[in-house]
């Protein structure tokens, strides 16, 4: 993808409106999304979307894989017809079950709010960082809808939003965190998601070997060993790194 390394694509509007037109294209993205990776010649394409399926449902989940399989080979079509430089491009791989963006998640002792998201909030029980924009992928539609942030605004996930209210001896981890619609845009994606599974781990480590409930837990003592795993808390000791 010429000179500059990691690059990602977020375009060609124009081809995915006349491959629409001509009835070529029917997956509802607006755009071609694709990211360099590693290994010199690949790229992972990010455009497949199933909409009006209820993840929590089995048989809608499975109906929801094979729409995606089919449309995962509508989409390399695509490509080799319509962008130029994927003529002679290849399906090398694809994920292993469909992605499901967002659906059951719990109501916390605390909920991350999109205002938290935006303002790069602080909290004291912060047990992993944020920093990717407010992305909601419409439900209905072929549209990215982005709330962007100020360049540099990192922010906090509290504790409080992986325990469940009631549920006491319950962690939760990625996309089932405490968190509004909004927020969740923000902090499902994978990095955010690892960091809070590192949290989620280690504080239930420490809660099995205090014999004790999450909650009770020192968070300072939680904030200590993420640290030691190399874990940031703060944009201060991202910048003294």
């Amino acid at each position: 993808m010429g000179d500059v390394p990691d690059s990602a694509v977020s375009g060609f509007f124009s081809l995915i409106k006349r491959a629409k037109a001509d009835g070529r294209f029917n997956v509802d993205r607006d755009r071609v999304l694709l990211f360099e990776l590693p290994t010199e010649g690949e790229v992972s394409v990010n455009m497949t979307r199933v909409i009006r399926y209820d993840a929590t449902d089995g048989q809608a989940l499975s109906k929801a894989e094979v729409i995606a399989r089919k449309q995962v080979m509508e989409v390399v079509e695509f490509l080799q017809n319509d962008v130029p430089g994927f003529e002679e491009a290849i399906l090398i791989n694809c994920g292993t079950q469909i992605g499901v963006r967002e659906s059951r998640r719990i109501i916390g002792e605390y909920v991350l709010t999109g205002e938290d998201v935006v303002s790069g909030a602080k909290f004291e029980d912060v047990i992993a960082l944020g920093s990717y924009p407010i992305d909601i992928h419409a439900p209905d539609g072929n549209e990215i809808n982005v709330i962007k942030m100020k360049p540099g605004t990192i922010y906090d996930i509290p504790y409080r939003s992986i325990l469940n209210k009631k549920v006491p001896n319950l962690l939760v981890a990625g996309r089932c965190l405490s968190a509004t619609h909004e927020a969740l845009a923000s902090a499902r994606v994978t990095p955010t998601a690892m960091l809070i599974g590192q949290a989620a781990g280690t504080a239930a480590a420490i809660a099995a070997k205090e014999e004790t409930l999450p909650r009770n837990i020192s968070i300072n003592h939680l904030q200590h060993n993420l640290r030691n795993q190399g874990c940031y808390l703060s944009e201060n000791e991202i910048k003294g790194s």
